[in-house]
């Protein structure tokens, strides 16, 4: 699983909590996630984007952009709404947006019949999680 984040750099100071939790998962996820998931599973590329901190009317969202047969890789991009973004929650929203993007990836495998392991994405997600809550905090 791979994990992205684009932001405005002129608010990095107010995206500190997001931007901390998403190093944080990364970092877990490059000592952890080779181990966890077997190699013929499909991989996701998730791509965080944070909203402009001044526009209030964007909602969190979440689009399946591509799939690449030849990788296996499932590209997906998220945003979460900039109050979430700033929140000293913003970890746990990152989490579950995570969760929700396995969900619809599995969803989409689904109707692709092609097998893909929920339940490892699921535990690799609250072990990598867990371990940057301890690290994070």
């Amino acid at each position: 699983m791979a994990l992205n984040i684009y932001t405005d750099a002129s608010h990095r100071e107010q995206l500190a909590p997001f931007c901390k939790t998403i190093l944080g998962l990364a970092n877990n996820f490059s000592h952890i996630g080779k181990y966890a998931l077997s190699q013929d599973n499909p991989s996701l590329d998730l791509t965080f984007k944070t909203q402009p901190l001044d526009d209030l009317t964007i909602s969190d969202s979440m689009q399946l952009q591509a799939y690449e047969h030849e990788s296996g890789t499932l590209k997906i991009e998220l945003s979460l709404s900039p109050k979430l973004c700033c929140s000293k929650n913003a970890g746990c929203y990152v989490v579950a947006a995570i969760q929700e993007a396995v969900d619809a990836a599995a969803d989409f495998f689904e109707g692709e019949n092609i097998l893909f392991q929920k339940e490892a994405f699921h535990n690799l997600v609250n072990t990598v999680s867990s371990c940057s809550r301890k690290t994070l905090h």
